[in-house]
């Protein structure tokens, strides 16, 4: 939204209307690996430390039956060679899904060994990671006991995310740039964007029974009490943004996935940061209390929920997928 608005696609007023009744929204963005896009790895998956196994639910299908039958995961405590130590990849490494299974890029999950050197791992998505002094502005030097963590990512990565943008508003279809972190001369970067494509939503031709999180879920309808996952969500919203009719309300009846402290981001309109909140991360899995055959809920993998911030609303969350369709929203 900043950059539309520094670059002249939206103005004053529209930027108002976006805070108030938002209809542009962007999905967190995945890293793409040897041309493969990438997806949050769930929480029935890990990697053992020694031999870098993969151990735990690799197909949709079974990993849907179990979640749905509740006949468990039988889940094992140690890789086929026997070792003990597992590493979870949810919520915080990436799987790319090919004919029908999740599936490790051996790159991105490499840990980086002793001795070895960046151009060992110039393939390699990582991270680099520094400490700077903390600077006074008034005498802009030094200031004791203040120190700065900062992450930046290796230059030349390549990600991919879905942005729904109503047909009123000329989005930039190539070159478009990003400038990374709070304003230009405080960013910490830029990347460079291009629309490779556009979707449609598909039809949902044997149901839904659970739904994979593209996007942090979260549900503020009671600001009062939060919670971290919607447990009912109405879907007329969403399918009246595709011209789609539909009064159809879903439950959901369980959700697995990890807890984890959310940044709202920055409020442009009003010039103060949102506040934290606490939610689920992506790659949770919602297990809905009945079936879904609606075209509707394909809509929610494109537009999610709008929630409640303060006296504005931000949408960006319950970007939810149904987990067997999976492999088409990651093609």
């Amino acid at each position: 939204m900043t950059a539309l608005y520094r670059e002249g696609y939206l103005d004053a007023a529209q930027l108002k209307k976006e805070r108030l009744s938002p209809e542009i929204v962007s999905s967190p963005a995945y890293p793409v690996s040897g041309g493969a896009r990438t997806v949050p790895a769930h929480p029935f998956i890990s990697k053992c430390k020694q031999c870098e196994e993969i151990v735990g639910e690799k197909s949709i299908r079974d990993l849907e039956r179990r979640l749905v039958d509740e006949d468990g995961f039988g889940w094992s405590v140690e890789c086929e060679k026997g070792h003990r130590a597992l590493r979870p990849l949810h919520p915080n490494e990436f799987l790319t899904v090919v004919n029908g299974e999740f599936r490790a890029d051996k790159k991105m999950l490499k840990e980086k060994r002793e001795g070895s050197s960046a151009a060992d791992d110039h393939r390699v998505p990582g991270e680099l990671y520094s400490v700077s002094v903390a600077i006074s502005k008034s005498r802009a030097s030094g200031v004791k006991g203040l120190l700065y963590h900062y992450e930046a990512l290796s230059p030349g990565l390549e990600y991919w995310a879905t942005v729904a943008v109503p047909g009123s508003i000329d989005f930039p279809r190539s070159k478009f740039v990003l400038h990374v972190g709070r304003g230009v001369s405080r960013g910490f970067g830029m990347v460079e964007t291009w629309v490779v494509g556009e979707r449609s939503v598909k039809n949902l031709s044997n149901g839904c029974s659970v739904l994979y999180a593209l996007s942090p879920t979260l549900d503020m309808s009671n600001p009062s009490q939060p919670s971290t996952f919607p447990r009912v969500i109405d879907l007329s919203r969403a399918a009246a943004k595709f011209g789609l009719m539909s009064n159809t309300v879903v439950k959901v009846g369980r959700v697995f996935g990890r807890t984890m402290w959310i940044s709202l981001g920055w409020d442009l309109a009003s010039g103060y940061p949102r506040p934290w909140v606490v939610g689920r991360a992506a790659g949770s899995l919602l297990v809905l209390e009945r079936d879904c055959s609606d075209e509707a809920l394909g809509a929610l993998a494109y537009l999610g929920t709008v929630e409640s911030v303060g006296d504005g609303f931000l949408p960006g969350f319950n970007m939810l997928v149904p987990l067997k369709e999976l492999a088409h929203y990651a093609s």
